[in-house]
């Protein structure tokens, strides 16, 4: 199948990747970082560097880490560190790693 340009976009438009993230509870005890996107080879990278970044912070309460293509799940102890708490800091670590980057 041929591959069509859009008649809106210039022919040399690039297309920024641009996956959407989120961060949701799972029980009491993890929560699930999920990154989608088009490019599933970054989005893969950035759930893994993500990781990487969670793993060097010495967060009271976080525990496992697992991470797959598409999601990361964080377990943690909620009596050292609150979920809300927990959300906010790996949404921050998320959105310093693409300013970063």
């Amino acid at each position: 199948m041929p591959h069509s340009v859009s008649p809106l976009l210039p022919e040399r438009t690039m297309v920024q990747f641009s996956p959407t993230f989120t961060v949701v509870n799972v029980g009491q005890t993890a929560l699930r970082a999920i990154v989608s996107g088009a490019d599933k080879v970054e989005v893969r990278k950035r759930v893994h560097a993500l990781a990487e970044k969670l793993v060097r912070y010495d967060v009271p309460g976080r525990g496992r880490l697992t991470a797959t293509n598409e999601s990361l799940l964080v377990d943690f102890d909620p009596s050292l560190i609150e979920a809300s708490a927990l959300k906010q800091l790996i949404r921050v670590i998320d959105a310093s790693d693409r300013f970063l980057d």
